[in-house]
């Protein structure tokens, strides 16, 4: 009969570890993937905890090609809604070009840096772009 409390409890813990979500903080600022290009699918957006980049994978979405010029934005926003900071980063067309072991999808990670701490941002909305940008990475 003491083994019924220890999987009751393992269940609970485990249950509130998913509750808080892979990689994200309830302290920090909360990051929304936001609409961009329909062309990418952006998956496991967090921020690192080891040097504060907004990192994670675009995919080439189902029925579309790889694109050539594909770049990622982050926009840092305060309480009010302004954009504090931004960043961006380039995606490789070739890491975007149909990969066998993904079928015969692409995909390539990002990482974007926000000039400014942290903790003053109240959230950081993350979207996809095609096109030529000034992007430095």
């Amino acid at each position: 009969m003491k083994l019924l409390p220890l999987v009751l409890s393992l269940v609970l813990a485990s249950a509130t570890v998913s509750l808080a979500g892979p990689g994200q903080s309830s302290l920090g600022p909360k990051v929304i993937a936001g609409p961009g290009t329909p062309s990418l699918n952006l998956k496991n957006v967090r921020i690192d905890p080891r040097d504060g980049k907004i990192r994670g994978t675009a995919y080439v979405s189902f029925g579309y090609a790889a694109p050539s010029s594909a770049h990622i934005h982050a926009y840092a926003l305060n309480s009010k809604g302004a954009v504090v900071a931004e960043g961006c980063d380039r995606l490789s067309g070739n890491l975007l070009a149909p990969h066998p072991r993904l079928a015969g999808r692409g995909r390539d990670a990002f990482g974007i840096e926000l000039k400014g701490p942290i903790s003053t941002f109240s959230s950081i909305r993350v979207v996809s772009h095609l096109g030529q940008s000034d992007c430095s990475g």
